[in-house]
């Protein structure tokens, strides 16, 4: 849900910057923080959070307006999860009062969950993924295609949500590494394609040709968001065991903020110095890196408990 909304809110970008003025724009985008502010304020507080603070009835109460049950059946069903939800509750609660020392983000679980999530953080971003959707009018004019820049910023939004509706669908099917090993390779051959295209073109004439970028940049949007990039969040959580994952996820996200900084402001600089296609192979080569590192040290954490290893 989580990639799925900021999909979402990244078509919406598009859309709207395709026909907008500049100006127009950060202040249409203002309203929606305080549209979600003020909803937020009408809604009851989460069932997980009352039931830390040891509120039990108000804590039904509040999962009672999420659930809404209506049939019996439905009472029973509501009954058993609520049951389960206080029972994981006071499960994880009985981890945080053990006390946390520096010697648990030393274990070899814990140090093992830190390098996947190093190499993750870094896999998604060097990877360019993140960078050439924030630049990816940018992109299409540095590729040579002849297609309208706005429209297809537009098309490649749609992919996102689709690659994301896929991985919902089949995460749970298929598994997290399996998606993950697809997403990645898929990425570097992608890149590494884009980036002959593009070398190419500045060579010869590929004017019939000029679909290819569009085609190519679907194809690695849509593998990135099936893996890579819908499951960064779910795969960074589960990765580390439960003692810790509280705080080694806060380090984690605090890590992914000062790369996503630097490749954000170092992505422009490397198209205008190095060109589209050096660019395009240095993400081809992070995501096969990532790739070979998944393929062989990436445990399977589909089913993995969220209150104990």
């Amino acid at each position: 849900m989580v990639m799925l909304s900021v999909n979402f809110g990244i078509l919406v970008g598009y859309i709207l910057s395709s026909h907008l003025s500049y100006h127009v724009v950060p202040l249409l985008g203002v309203c929606l923080p305080v549209l979600y502010f003020l909803a937020a304020l009408l809604l009851p507080e989460s069932p997980s959070y009352l039931l830390k603070h040891s509120k039990q009835k108000e804590a039904e109460k509040s999962l009672r307006f999420y659930k809404n049950p209506r049939e019996n059946d439905e009472e029973q069903s509501f009954k058993m999860d609520f049951e389960e939800l206080r029972s994981n509750i006071a499960a994880q609660q009985a981890l945080i009062t053990e006390r946390l020392g520096f010697r648990d983000l030393l274990t070899k679980p814990a140090l093992k969950g830190f390098a996947s999530a190093v190499v993750l953080v870094l896999g998604h971003q060097c990877s360019g993924i993140f960078s050439f959707v924030n630049y990816m009018s940018t992109v299409f004019e540095a590729s040579g295609s002849v297609f309208d820049v706005n429209t297809c910023t537009i098309i490649i939004g749609v992919f996102q949500i689709i690659g994301v509706s896929t991985s919902t669908i089949c995460v749970d099917i298929i598994g997290r590494r399996i998606l993950m090993l697809i997403s990645t390779f898929g990425i570097g051959l992608g890149c590494i394609i884009f980036g002959f295209f593009t070398y190419y073109a500045h060579q010869y004439d590929l004017s019939r040709w000029n679909w290819i970028p569009l085609v190519l940049m679907i194809i690695l949007v849509y593998l990135a968001n099936v893996g890579l990039n819908g499951l960064f969040f779910l795969v960074l959580v589960e990765i580390f065991p439960a003692k810790i994952r509280s705080l080694a996820t806060s380090i984690s996200l605090v890590f992914l903020s000062g790369v996503l900084f630097g490749t954000l402001k170092v992505f422009p600089l490397m198209l205008h110095y190095l060109g589209i296609s050096v660019t395009m192979w240095f993400s081809a080569c992070s995501g096969f890196i990532t790739f070979l590192y998944f393929m062989f040290c990436l445990p399977e954490t589909k089913g993995k408990s969220m209150v104990v290893d």
